[in-house]
Protein backbone atom coordinates (compact mmCIF):
# COMPACT_ATOMS: atom_id res chain seq x y z
CA UNK A 1 0.00 0.00 0.00
CA UNK A 2 1.17 3.49 -1.25
CA UNK A 3 0.55 6.59 1.03
CA UNK A 4 -0.24 9.28 -1.68
CA UNK A 5 0.13 13.08 -0.01
CA UNK A 6 -0.71 16.68 -1.88
CA UNK A 7 2.28 18.46 -1.34
CA UNK A 8 0.86 21.68 -3.82
CA UNK A 9 -2.62 22.43 -5.45
CA UNK A 10 -3.48 19.19 -7.95
CA UNK A 11 -5.44 20.70 -10.80
CA UNK A 12 -7.38 18.52 -13.32
CA UNK A 13 -9.69 19.61 -15.34
CA UNK A 14 -12.81 19.07 -16.71
CA UNK A 15 -12.67 21.41 -19.83
CA UNK A 16 -16.03 22.83 -17.96
CA UNK A 17 -15.33 26.58 -17.27
CA UNK A 18 -18.12 27.48 -15.03
CA UNK A 19 -19.61 30.96 -14.40
CA UNK A 20 -18.02 33.33 -11.61
CA UNK A 21 -21.76 34.01 -9.87
CA UNK A 22 -21.96 30.39 -9.55
CA UNK A 23 -19.58 30.56 -6.25
CA UNK A 24 -20.73 32.43 -3.05
CA UNK A 25 -18.83 33.11 -0.21
CA UNK A 26 -20.72 32.53 2.82
CA UNK A 27 -17.61 33.16 5.45
CA UNK A 28 -14.16 34.45 5.54
CA UNK A 29 -12.93 30.28 4.20
CA UNK A 30 -15.39 29.21 2.36
CA UNK A 31 -17.27 29.42 -0.84
CA UNK A 32 -20.50 27.37 -2.05
CA UNK A 33 -20.42 26.20 -5.69
CA UNK A 34 -24.52 26.90 -7.13
CA UNK A 35 -25.93 25.38 -10.59
CA UNK A 36 -25.60 28.56 -12.67
CA UNK A 37 -29.61 27.57 -13.82
CA UNK A 38 -30.71 27.74 -10.26
CA UNK A 39 -28.64 31.39 -9.86
CA UNK A 40 -30.28 32.77 -13.03
CA UNK A 41 -33.89 31.59 -11.97
CA UNK A 42 -33.89 34.09 -8.89
CA UNK A 43 -33.76 37.05 -11.67
CA UNK A 44 -37.01 38.79 -12.08
CA UNK A 45 -38.94 38.27 -15.61
CA UNK A 46 -37.78 42.11 -16.27
CA UNK A 47 -34.00 41.41 -16.34
CA UNK A 48 -34.64 38.45 -18.47
CA UNK A 49 -36.22 40.40 -21.06
CA UNK A 50 -34.28 43.92 -20.83
CA UNK A 51 -33.33 44.94 -24.25
CA UNK A 52 -29.61 45.76 -23.26
CA UNK A 53 -28.91 42.68 -21.63
CA UNK A 54 -30.34 40.62 -24.77
CA UNK A 55 -28.39 42.43 -27.27
CA UNK A 56 -25.00 42.47 -25.37
CA UNK A 57 -25.64 38.47 -24.47
CA UNK A 58 -26.16 38.34 -28.43
CA UNK A 59 -23.11 40.17 -29.99
CA UNK A 60 -20.81 38.92 -31.86
CA UNK A 61 -18.40 39.60 -28.88
CA UNK A 62 -20.55 38.88 -26.22
CA UNK A 63 -20.08 40.12 -22.66
CA UNK A 64 -21.50 38.82 -19.56
CA UNK A 65 -20.74 42.27 -17.22
CA UNK A 66 -24.38 43.26 -17.52
CA UNK A 67 -25.78 40.36 -16.78
CA UNK A 68 -23.80 39.41 -13.74
CA UNK A 69 -24.34 42.66 -12.29
CA UNK A 70 -28.30 41.98 -12.20
CA UNK A 71 -27.29 38.80 -10.17
CA UNK A 72 -25.24 40.89 -7.93
CA UNK A 73 -28.12 42.83 -7.47
CA UNK A 74 -31.13 40.47 -7.58
CA UNK A 75 -29.81 36.85 -5.95
CA UNK A 76 -30.46 36.00 -2.98
CA UNK A 77 -28.17 32.56 -2.39
CA UNK A 78 -29.37 31.87 0.53
CA UNK A 79 -32.84 30.28 -0.95
CA UNK A 80 -30.40 28.41 -3.25
CA UNK A 81 -29.16 24.79 -2.45
CA UNK A 82 -25.54 24.60 -2.95
CA UNK A 83 -24.12 21.42 -4.73
CA UNK A 84 -20.89 21.80 -2.44
CA UNK A 85 -18.38 23.79 -0.83
CA UNK A 86 -14.69 24.99 -1.00
CA UNK A 87 -11.98 26.92 0.86
CA UNK A 88 -11.60 29.78 -0.14
CA UNK A 89 -8.91 32.53 1.65
CA UNK A 90 -8.12 34.41 -1.39
CA UNK A 91 -8.26 38.17 -0.85
CA UNK A 92 -9.82 38.91 -4.04
CA UNK A 93 -13.79 39.59 -4.31
CA UNK A 94 -15.62 37.03 -6.19
CA UNK A 95 -18.57 39.06 -6.64
CA UNK A 96 -16.31 41.46 -8.67
CA UNK A 97 -14.31 38.51 -11.02
CA UNK A 98 -15.46 38.51 -14.02
CA UNK A 99 -13.34 35.43 -14.84
CA UNK A 100 -14.74 31.77 -15.45
CA UNK A 101 -13.27 29.16 -12.36
CA UNK A 102 -11.85 25.96 -14.03
CA UNK A 103 -13.58 23.03 -12.81
CA UNK A 104 -11.18 20.20 -11.22
CA UNK A 105 -12.62 16.66 -12.03
CA UNK A 106 -14.79 15.02 -9.28
CA UNK A 107 -17.22 12.02 -8.62
CA UNK A 108 -20.21 12.98 -6.25
CA UNK A 109 -18.38 16.17 -5.45
CA UNK A 110 -15.17 14.45 -4.58
CA UNK A 111 -12.66 15.36 -6.37
CA UNK A 112 -9.74 13.04 -8.03
CA UNK A 113 -6.36 12.16 -9.84
CA UNK A 114 -7.38 9.60 -12.99
CA UNK A 115 -5.70 7.16 -13.43
CA UNK A 116 -4.72 7.97 -16.66
CA UNK A 117 -3.30 11.02 -15.82
CA UNK A 118 -1.10 9.01 -13.31
CA UNK A 119 -0.11 6.63 -15.79
CA UNK A 120 0.75 9.64 -18.43
CA UNK A 121 3.26 10.52 -15.42
CA UNK A 122 4.89 7.41 -15.25
CA UNK A 123 5.13 6.79 -18.53
CA UNK A 124 6.68 9.91 -19.40
CA UNK A 125 9.43 9.46 -16.35
CA UNK A 126 9.82 6.23 -17.65
CA UNK A 127 10.93 7.11 -21.50
CA UNK A 128 12.74 9.99 -20.18
CA UNK A 129 14.42 7.60 -17.69
CA UNK A 130 15.80 5.32 -20.34
CA UNK A 131 16.63 7.88 -22.98
CA UNK A 132 18.84 9.55 -20.37
CA UNK A 133 20.47 6.17 -19.15
CA UNK A 134 21.30 5.53 -22.94
CA UNK A 135 21.85 8.85 -23.38
CA UNK A 136 25.91 8.25 -24.99
CA UNK A 137 24.96 5.27 -27.08
CA UNK A 138 21.63 6.84 -28.30
CA UNK A 139 23.66 10.53 -29.31
CA UNK A 140 23.35 9.46 -33.19
CA UNK A 141 19.99 8.38 -33.16
CA UNK A 142 18.85 11.55 -31.68
CA UNK A 143 21.00 13.41 -34.05
CA UNK A 144 19.48 11.68 -36.91
CA UNK A 145 15.91 12.29 -35.98
CA UNK A 146 16.42 15.72 -35.01
CA UNK A 147 18.15 17.06 -37.90
CA UNK A 148 16.79 14.79 -40.63
CA UNK A 149 12.78 14.87 -40.07
CA UNK A 150 10.73 17.93 -40.38
CA UNK A 151 8.10 16.49 -37.60
CA UNK A 152 8.01 18.39 -34.50
CA UNK A 153 6.68 15.41 -32.64
CA UNK A 154 9.78 13.18 -31.72
CA UNK A 155 9.42 9.34 -31.71
CA UNK A 156 10.52 7.56 -28.06
CA UNK A 157 11.28 4.13 -30.90
CA UNK A 158 13.72 6.01 -33.43
CA UNK A 159 15.06 7.85 -30.76
CA UNK A 160 15.54 4.58 -28.19
CA UNK A 161 16.76 2.23 -31.59
CA UNK A 162 17.79 4.16 -34.52
CA UNK A 163 14.55 2.92 -36.64
CA UNK A 164 10.76 2.92 -36.71
CA UNK A 165 8.62 0.03 -35.94
CA UNK A 166 7.78 -1.88 -38.59
CA UNK A 167 4.25 -3.24 -39.45
CA UNK A 168 4.87 -6.06 -38.00
CA UNK A 169 5.10 -4.82 -34.32
CA UNK A 170 2.68 -1.82 -35.33
CA UNK A 171 0.70 -2.46 -31.62
CA UNK A 172 3.65 -3.02 -29.80
CA UNK A 173 3.56 0.41 -27.29
CA UNK A 174 0.30 -0.12 -27.22
CA UNK A 175 0.04 -3.36 -26.06
CA UNK A 176 2.94 -2.65 -24.11
CA UNK A 177 1.28 0.47 -21.78
CA UNK A 178 -1.92 -1.31 -21.32
CA UNK A 179 -0.07 -3.72 -18.66
CA UNK A 180 0.26 -0.40 -16.67
CA UNK A 181 -2.83 -0.47 -14.44
CA UNK A 182 -3.59 2.81 -12.56
CA UNK A 183 -6.62 3.64 -10.30
CA UNK A 184 -8.34 7.09 -9.94
CA UNK A 185 -7.30 8.80 -6.73
CA UNK A 186 -10.30 10.31 -4.61
CA UNK A 187 -9.76 13.10 -1.92
CA UNK A 188 -11.97 15.08 0.10
CA UNK A 189 -11.91 18.47 0.08
CA UNK A 190 -11.29 20.74 -2.58
CA UNK A 191 -10.20 24.46 -2.56
CA UNK A 192 -10.17 27.62 -4.81
CA UNK A 193 -6.88 29.42 -5.94
CA UNK A 194 -6.38 32.23 -8.13
CA UNK A 195 -3.93 31.57 -10.87
CA UNK A 196 -1.54 33.87 -12.72
CA UNK A 197 1.25 32.96 -15.18
CA UNK A 198 4.17 35.48 -13.81
CA UNK A 199 7.72 35.89 -15.50
CA UNK A 200 6.41 37.80 -18.86
CA UNK A 201 8.27 40.49 -20.20
CA UNK A 202 11.82 40.90 -21.11
CA UNK A 203 12.69 41.81 -17.54
CA UNK A 204 10.09 38.83 -16.20
CA UNK A 205 8.13 41.42 -14.18
CA UNK A 206 5.16 40.38 -16.50
CA UNK A 207 1.91 38.56 -14.90
CA UNK A 208 -1.40 37.57 -16.84
CA UNK A 209 -4.01 36.90 -14.66
CA UNK A 210 -5.95 33.70 -15.91
CA UNK A 211 -8.03 32.54 -13.63
CA UNK A 212 -9.63 30.72 -10.43
CA UNK A 213 -9.03 26.65 -10.69
CA UNK A 214 -10.74 24.16 -8.33
CA UNK A 215 -7.54 22.15 -6.67
CA UNK A 216 -7.08 19.57 -4.32
CA UNK A 217 -6.06 21.62 -1.88
CA UNK A 218 -2.31 20.33 0.22
CA UNK A 219 -2.08 18.51 2.75
CA UNK A 220 -4.48 15.63 1.85
CA UNK A 221 -3.67 11.83 2.01
CA UNK A 222 -5.07 8.82 1.00
CA UNK A 223 -3.81 5.26 0.67
CA UNK A 224 -4.20 2.58 -1.98
CA UNK A 225 -1.72 0.76 -4.85
CA UNK A 226 -0.59 4.04 -6.97
CA UNK A 227 0.55 1.87 -10.09
CA UNK A 228 0.96 -2.32 -10.57
CA UNK A 229 1.69 -4.12 -13.73
CA UNK A 230 -0.48 -6.84 -15.40
CA UNK A 231 1.43 -9.95 -14.65
CA UNK A 232 -0.39 -12.00 -16.96
CA UNK A 233 -0.03 -10.17 -20.03
CA UNK A 234 3.51 -9.55 -19.61
CA UNK A 235 4.50 -13.15 -19.96
CA UNK A 236 2.18 -13.03 -23.10
CA UNK A 237 4.29 -9.89 -24.51
CA UNK A 238 7.39 -11.94 -23.42
CA UNK A 239 6.29 -14.78 -25.61
CA UNK A 240 4.87 -12.65 -28.60
CA UNK A 241 7.93 -10.53 -28.66
CA UNK A 242 11.00 -12.58 -27.30
CA UNK A 243 13.37 -10.48 -29.73
CA UNK A 244 15.58 -7.25 -29.13
CA UNK A 245 14.99 -4.45 -28.32
CA UNK A 246 11.06 -5.52 -27.50
CA UNK A 247 12.03 -7.80 -24.67
CA UNK A 248 14.58 -5.25 -23.12
CA UNK A 249 11.31 -2.87 -22.61
CA UNK A 250 9.29 -5.32 -21.78
CA UNK A 251 11.60 -6.56 -18.74
CA UNK A 252 12.07 -2.80 -17.80
CA UNK A 253 8.07 -2.86 -16.71
CA UNK A 254 9.11 -3.27 -13.01
CA UNK A 255 7.58 -1.32 -10.26
CA UNK A 256 11.75 -0.22 -9.28
CA UNK A 257 12.40 1.08 -12.69
CA UNK A 258 9.61 3.11 -12.35
CA UNK A 259 9.78 4.40 -9.26
CA UNK A 260 13.74 4.88 -9.83
CA UNK A 261 12.26 6.92 -13.04
CA UNK A 262 9.89 8.97 -11.83
CA UNK A 263 12.48 10.46 -9.07
CA UNK A 264 15.20 10.98 -11.49
CA UNK A 265 13.32 13.19 -13.62
CA UNK A 266 11.84 15.01 -11.30
CA UNK A 267 15.26 15.69 -9.25
CA UNK A 268 15.98 16.83 -12.88
CA UNK A 269 13.12 19.14 -13.75
CA UNK A 270 13.36 20.56 -10.50
CA UNK A 271 16.97 21.93 -11.61
CA UNK A 272 14.81 24.28 -13.85
CA UNK A 273 12.99 25.91 -11.01
CA UNK A 274 16.01 26.04 -8.68
CA UNK A 275 18.82 27.17 -10.84
CA UNK A 276 20.12 31.56 -9.17
CA UNK A 277 17.87 33.04 -11.41
CA UNK A 278 14.75 31.45 -10.89
CA UNK A 279 15.49 31.30 -7.06
CA UNK A 280 15.58 35.17 -7.13
CA UNK A 281 12.24 35.47 -9.19
CA UNK A 282 10.40 33.09 -6.70
CA UNK A 283 11.95 35.20 -3.70
CA UNK A 284 9.09 37.66 -4.52
CA UNK A 285 6.43 34.63 -3.96
CA UNK A 286 5.55 33.44 -0.50
CA UNK A 287 6.69 30.02 0.44
CA UNK A 288 7.83 28.60 -3.28
CA UNK A 289 11.46 28.43 -2.36
CA UNK A 290 10.90 26.90 0.76
CA UNK A 291 8.67 24.29 -0.81
CA UNK A 292 10.92 23.92 -3.72
CA UNK A 293 13.66 22.95 -0.91
CA UNK A 294 11.29 20.77 0.40
CA UNK A 295 10.71 18.48 -2.10
CA UNK A 296 14.40 18.48 -3.29
CA UNK A 297 14.91 16.52 0.84
CA UNK A 298 11.87 14.44 0.31
CA UNK A 299 13.81 13.16 -2.91
CA UNK A 300 16.50 12.27 -0.46
CA UNK A 301 14.15 10.09 1.88
CA UNK A 302 14.13 6.37 1.37
CA UNK A 303 11.11 4.85 -0.20
CA UNK A 304 9.70 8.18 -1.76
CA UNK A 305 8.92 9.27 -5.02
CA UNK A 306 7.49 12.81 -5.76
CA UNK A 307 5.52 13.57 -8.98
CA UNK A 308 4.18 15.90 -10.77
CA UNK A 309 0.79 15.79 -12.31
CA UNK A 310 -2.18 17.79 -13.65
CA UNK A 311 -2.80 21.47 -15.32
CA UNK A 312 0.05 24.01 -15.47
CA UNK A 313 2.49 21.41 -14.82
CA UNK A 314 4.08 20.65 -18.38
CA UNK A 315 7.86 21.80 -19.17
CA UNK A 316 8.67 22.95 -22.47
CA UNK A 317 8.74 19.07 -23.16
CA UNK A 318 9.00 16.88 -20.44
CA UNK A 319 11.46 14.61 -21.91
CA UNK A 320 13.94 14.54 -24.96
CA UNK A 321 13.69 18.27 -25.29
CA UNK A 322 15.40 18.68 -21.39
CA UNK A 323 17.72 16.44 -22.24
CA UNK A 324 18.81 17.71 -25.52
CA UNK A 325 18.97 21.17 -23.90
CA UNK A 326 21.45 20.08 -21.04
CA UNK A 327 23.62 17.69 -23.14
CA UNK A 328 23.88 19.27 -26.56
CA UNK A 329 23.29 22.51 -26.22
CA UNK A 330 24.29 23.39 -29.93
CA UNK A 331 21.85 20.46 -31.24
CA UNK A 332 19.31 22.20 -29.68
CA UNK A 333 19.46 25.90 -30.08
CA UNK A 334 20.11 24.45 -34.03
CA UNK A 335 16.98 22.73 -34.35
CA UNK A 336 15.05 24.46 -31.73
CA UNK A 337 12.45 26.31 -34.38
CA UNK A 338 11.65 22.42 -36.26
CA UNK A 339 11.26 20.62 -33.17
CA UNK A 340 11.11 22.63 -29.89
CA UNK A 341 9.39 25.84 -29.80
CA UNK A 342 6.17 26.40 -29.13
CA UNK A 343 3.40 26.78 -31.58
CA UNK A 344 3.41 30.27 -32.31
CA UNK A 345 0.05 32.15 -30.84
CA UNK A 346 0.43 35.61 -31.31
CA UNK A 347 2.92 35.62 -28.12
CA UNK A 348 6.22 37.12 -27.73
CA UNK A 349 8.75 35.29 -30.18
CA UNK A 350 10.00 32.28 -27.68
CA UNK A 351 14.16 31.94 -27.14
CA UNK A 352 15.64 28.76 -27.12
CA UNK A 353 18.10 30.12 -24.08
CA UNK A 354 15.25 30.89 -22.18
CA UNK A 355 12.84 28.57 -22.75
CA UNK A 356 10.24 27.92 -20.70
CA UNK A 357 10.66 31.17 -18.98
CA UNK A 358 6.75 31.76 -17.80
CA UNK A 359 5.61 29.95 -14.73
CA UNK A 360 1.91 29.24 -13.76
CA UNK A 361 1.61 30.41 -10.05
CA UNK A 362 -1.72 29.64 -7.97
CA UNK A 363 -2.15 31.69 -4.96
CA UNK A 364 -4.63 31.45 -2.23
CA UNK A 365 -3.57 34.77 -0.30
CA UNK A 366 -1.55 33.51 2.23
CA UNK A 367 1.18 31.30 0.18
CA UNK A 368 1.81 30.89 -3.71
CA UNK A 369 2.61 27.99 -5.07
CA UNK A 370 3.98 25.77 -8.47
CA UNK A 371 0.92 22.95 -8.92
CA UNK A 372 1.00 19.64 -9.26
CA UNK A 373 3.38 18.23 -6.96
CA UNK A 374 2.04 14.99 -4.88
CA UNK A 375 4.29 12.49 -2.70
CA UNK A 376 4.11 8.73 -2.76
CA UNK A 377 5.57 6.98 0.10
CA UNK A 378 5.78 3.14 -0.63
CA UNK A 379 6.73 0.34 1.38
Amino acid sequence: MDRITILTPVHIATGNEVEMPCYHKVNDITVNRYRFTDVLSQLPPKVMTDSRLLDELSSRQPSKKLLYRYIHQYVDYSKLTPLYNLEYTYDGSLSKARNDVSEQMHDLHKPFIPGSTIKGTLLNSWKYYLLKLNYDQIRPNIYKQIKGGQNKNLDFHELMFGKSLDNDHANFYKELYSCLLCQDIYFNEMELFFASRKGSNRDMSGSIPTTYKECIPPLQTTNLVLFHFDEFKLNVLKDKYKEKPYITLINSFKRKVFLKACNAFTKDILNADTDKNYFNFYESFVGINEKLNEIKKELENPNTVVLRVGNSTNYFAKTVSYLIKNNDPGLYKECFWQHFAPVKKGKTKPNERTMPKTRMIYSNGEKDYLPGFIKIQYD
